[in-house]
């Protein structure tokens, strides 16, 4: 059964035609959470944890709902869960936190894969602390980080102590070996800390994976943007952390010599947090727990398996590890006569199909493939085997377009 219906964007394009590609850098909302969001500026808004008035109680209860809502859809006490800003906010959280407690000489791995919300904030880190950055490679046949050279790395550099990995690559699609890389890094007594934003519509059971940190963000997730998570099954991790940004909200007790800061996930919350936004996001994942044959990702399977045969037989392109065994519906193209973006504004202009261009946030993995970008398209739930048909008929007369 179609979901399309339930996302008023996507029903109602802004334009016609309209084919929204663009999932990897956010998927679009459902009405269940325009309405949810709506109805708390109508009827619920209040500054929580402040004030003993109904309304103010009731934001509040709204709000650590929504803790406990995320909290339960990836199998972590819900003290485990730290609201932020989103997934960058999240990042930069843990790289500022986590490397006070290093020292001068200690390393942290990172993946040619990664984000830059990723490597920028340990980049930044290492120069205050004196740290070592070391690269986890990738295989060059599936796009996958290669865990026989990080098992060799971590077996050579004893002193790594931070593994921060993306679970799947926000430039390429592939799926990469988070649990065992886990594995191998708790073997090591490394911490690990996994950027899940590109698999959040996934249900991820963080217990069981056994990760340090996990960290995802709402508007991946069908939610609004302005609010990401950290979460962790260690429960009682964040009061032994140092803090990252400080004020109300996070104390416990401020003097004019000291201050003693808050328990729990209230000590990386400071300031007024983004109360709609958690509303809007616990709604979301309500949404997502409802329609059963998307959540077990039977669907996308569908869509993956068919986008794979249809892109393969589109002349004049290069995708980037098409054939990679286990993928995200998320592909970059390459022609190496058109550029990326010229590629991107033909398909918006001519065939109104939303796409992204560029190295999309991931300017090392570019820069080994001796790329200056590409062209991505990235699906989800609402989309269809029809509008891949319109993608690739666009795409192959684009060759003629630019008479190439």
């Amino acid at each position: 059964m179609s979901i399309r219906s339930d996302f008023p964007l996507i029903v109602n394009p802004p334009y016609e035609p309209f084919c929204y590609a663009d999932n990897a850098a956010s998927t679009q909302q459902p009405r269940a959470v325009i309405e949810a969001m709506q109805d708390y500026a109508l009827h619920m808004h209040a500054n929580i944890h402040r004030s003993p008035y109904r309304l103010a109680e009731n934001a509040s209860h709204i709000y650590e709902n929504a803790r406990k809502t995320l909290a339960m859809r990836f199998n972590v006490p819900h003290q485990g869960v730290v609201f932020t800003s989103g997934a960058t906010s999240a990042l930069n959280m843990l790289a500022f936190s986590l490397s006070q407690e290093l020292k001068p000489g200690d390393g942290v791995l990172l993946s040619l894969l990664d984000h830059h919300s990723m490597i920028v904030p340990w980049q930044e880190a290492a120069k205050r602390h004196q740290l070592k950055i070391f690269w986890a490679p990738y295989d060059r046949e599936t796009g996958c980080i290669d865990l026989n050279a990080v098992k060799d790395i971590v077996q050579r550099h004893p002193e790594i102590k931070i593994m921060s990995i993306i679970a799947a690559s926000n430039a390429l699609g592939t799926r990469q070996p988070v649990e065992e890389l886990i594995y191998l890094a708790r073997s090591a007594n490394i911490k690990t800390i996994v950027d899940g934003c590109q698999i959040g519509l996934e249900p991820t059971d963080l217990q069981r994976m056994k990760v340090d940190f996990w960290v995802v963000t709402a508007h991946k997730m069908f939610g609004p943007t302005g609010i990401g998570a950290v979460m962790t099954p260690h429960e009682g991790i964040w009061d032994t952390l140092p803090v990252y940004q400080t004020g109300g909200g996070a104390i416990s007790m401020v003097h004019q010599n000291n201050t003693l800061f808050a328990h729990g996930p209230a000590r990386f919350e400071a300031g007024t947090p983004p109360i709609q936004a958690a509303y809007g996001w616990a709604t979301a994942i309500e949404y997502l727990n409802r329609h059963s044959f998307y959540r077990e990702n039977r669907y996308l399977r569908q869509l993956t398996d068919y986008a794979v045969e249809m892109f393969k037989n589109i002349s004049g392109y290069r995708v980037l590890f098409l054939d990679s065994n286990d993928r995200l519906p998320v592909f970059s193209f390459v022609h190496d006569r058109i550029h990326p973006h010229d590629l991107a504004t033909y398909l918006d202009h001519l065939y109104g199909i939303a796409s992204r261009a560029g190295h999309h946030c991931t300017m090392p993995l570019m820069e080994s493939l001796e790329l200056p970008g590409t062209l991505r398209l990235s699906f989800t739930w609402y989309n269809t085997k029809d509008e891949i048909n319109k993608c690739v008929k666009a795409l192959e007369q684009a060759t003629g377009f630019f008479n190439v």
